[in-house]
C-alpha cells in the first residue's frame, strides 16, 4: 500500500513540476488573452519578447470538422503548442504545421484526450509536418512525414513501420528556405479528391503565383477539384514573383 501512495505522489509532483515549467516558459497567463477563431479555442503569452498563440481546444464548429490543420499562425502570431482537448466525431485528418513545438505538453502527445481527440478514431491520419523531431510527440502507428525529414526521424524512431511518406508534400522551392523546405504535407487515398487547401506560403520579397509539378515551375497544378490516381509521391512547388517596389 505504501509503494502504491508514492507511485501516486511521484506522479502528482511530476505533473505540478510540469505544470510549473509551463508556466515559466510562457510568462503569467492572463484570461483576458483569450479569444477564438472560426475553429480554435486559444490563448496569447509572452514569448521571447513578443506572443505566441497556444491552442487550448476546438469551437463548436472545429469540432464538427473533418479535417483538421494546426496553423502555422493566428493574427500574425506563431502558433506554438497545442494543449486542449475535445469531442471531434467527424475527424479523420489532423494535420499539424512545423513550427508548433509541443502537442499537449502534459500529456505528450497522442494520448485519449489529447490533441482535441477523446479517444482514437478509426482510420484518423495524423500528419508531422515538422522534419525535425520534436521532444513531447510520442508517435503512434501509422503517423506521416515528409521525405526530408527522414534522417530526424531516423535518430529518434528507428522503428520504421511506425510511419509513413505523405504522397503530397508542399515545397517553398527556394534555397535556405524553413523546415529543409518542406511548406505542407497532406495524404490521400487512391480516388479521393483533395479537400485540404493549404494557407499560401509567405518568402520575403516575393509574391506567390501557384503550385507547380516542377522545381522549374513549367506546369501549373490546380488544387481545385485534384484527385489523387495512385499512392506516388506527388511533389508540388511553390511558384514565385519578385517584387518590384
Amino acid at each position: 500500500m505504501k509503494s502504491k501512495s508514492k507511485e501516486i505522489t511521484s506522479i502528482v509532483l511530476v505533473f505540478v513540476l510540469i505544470v510549473l515549467s509551463t508556466a515559466v516558459l510562457y510568462g503569467c497567463v492572463d484570461e483576458d488573452n483569450d479569444f477564438e477563431t472560426e475553429y480554435f479555442r486559444c490563448r496569447t503569452v509572452p514569448f521571447n519578447g513578443g506572443e505566441v498563440v497556444l491552442i487550448q481546444g476546438l469551437t463548436e464548429k472545429g469540432a464538427k470538422l473533418k479535417n483538421i490543420v494546426i496553423p502555422l499562425e493566428i493574427d500574425g502570431k506563431p502558433v506554438k503548442t497545442c494543449n486542449g482537448s475535445a469531442t471531434a466525431p467527424n475527424l479523420r485528418k489532423i494535420i499539424v504545421s512545423y513550427n508548433v513545438t509541443t502537442i499537449n505538453a502534459f500529456f505528450g502527445g497522442l494520448v485519449p484526450g489529447s490533441l482535441f481527440v477523446n479517444g482514437f478514431l478509426p482510420n484518423l491520419k495524423v500528419l508531422y509536418v515538422s522534419c525535425e523531431y520534436r521532444r513531447g510527440m510520442i508517435m503512434e502507428p501509422d503517423f506521416y512525414i515528409a521525405t526530408e525529414a527522414l534522417e530526424s526521424y531516423q535518430e529518434n524512431i528507428p522503428n520504421p513501420t511506425v510511419y509513413t511518406f505523405a504522397n503530397m508534400q508542399y515545397m517553398y522551392n527556394y534555397a535556405e528556405a524553413p523546415n529543409k523546405g518542406v511548406f505542407f504535407i497532406d495524404d490521400l487515398d487512391v480516388g479521393e479528391t483533395l479537400e485540404v487547401i493549404p494557407e499560401t506560403p509567405k518568402r520575403e520579397g516575393y509574391t506567390f503565383v501557384g503550385w507547380y509539378a516542377e522545381a522549374e515551375c513549367v506546369n501549373g497544378i490546380s488544387l481545385d477539384g485534384y484527385v489523387k490516381d495512385d499512392e506516388e509521391i506527388v511533389y508540388l512547388y511553390a511558384g514565385w514573383r519578385e517584387n518590384t517596389i
